[in-house]
């Protein structure tokens, strides 16, 4: 219900975008992440019946649990009063949400947006190192992305997945802002292949005409070299001067 309304609303407002767009888009906003916020503020955490242990453990703070229950709220919205009543609820939560992620133009999530502009500027694909302590009830993650060889964005969670979202959005952040005055241009990311041309790579092949390389054969004219036959008319050589008009 939930993705029903969204990708409705986000064909009607902009049906000019690509598909892939308005996918994007709505996942952005169907999503644990911006739906958490949106039950927090409702007051759901308060309100949703949690098992003793859940619930000491920090329960109604849950990102996982507050995005869930605001779908329930969804659901019962719809069997309640069916497709308009929910989708009121729905667009009255989320709609300043959706007008934010069509503005930022920063569609899909930072683990996606970090890879496309990688291959966009020829480098690896990004790779993640992801480490973890901290007691069952309370893990902590904290994520590393390195292009290449080269660290470019760190960053930390509750989870793996959060903790490399993190890190994927703090090296995209950096990687997209325009080069520094006498910085090196932005192709020239970590791990991107050389833009050198092969001629002048070392071991490439000269691009030298072939006749100025040493022990090419000479492109004079046969007739000016040494040794070679004149390429005179006859009647002008010494010998044919006295045949003349005979």
């Amino acid at each position: 219900m939930l993705a029903l309304v969204v990708a409705e609303h986000c064909y009607h407002k902009a049906p000019e975008l690509p598909e892939g767009d308005l996918a994007r888009i709505r996942a952005a906003v169907v999503s644990t992440d911006a739906l958490a916020p949106v039950a927090a503020a409702l007051g759901v955490g308060d309100a949703v019946l949690l098992g003793k242990g859940e619930a000491a453990s920090g329960g109604r703070l849950k990102a996982s649990i507050l995005a869930d229950t605001f779908e329930a709220l969804i659901g019962a919205c719809y069997l309640d009063g069916g497709l308009d009543p929910a989708r009121e609820f729905v667009l009255g939560q989320l709609e300043p949400r959706i007008d934010a992620v069509m503005l930022e133009g920063e569609l899909g999530d930072a683990k996606n947006r970090l890879q496309e502009l990688a291959a966009r500027r020829g480098a690896e694909p990004p790779r993640y190192v992801v480490r973890s302590g901290g007691p069952e009830h309370a893990r902590w993650f904290a994520a590393e992305v390195y292009l290449g060889e080269q660290l470019v964005g760190d960053g930390r969670g509750k989870s793996k997945k959060r903790a490399e979202q993190a890190a994927a959005a703090a090296a995209w952040s950096a990687l997209r802002e325009p080069p520094a005055q006498g910085a090196p241009p932005a192709t020239e990311l970590p791990g991107a292949a050389s833009a050198q041309p092969a001629a002048d790579l070392p071991g490439a092949a000269s691009t030298r005409p072939a006749a100025d390389l040493p022990g090419a054969a000479s492109t004079q004219p046969a007739a000016d070299l040494p040794g070679a036959a004149s390429a005179r008319p006859s009647a002008e050589l010494p010998e044919a001067r006295g045949r003349r008009g005979a």
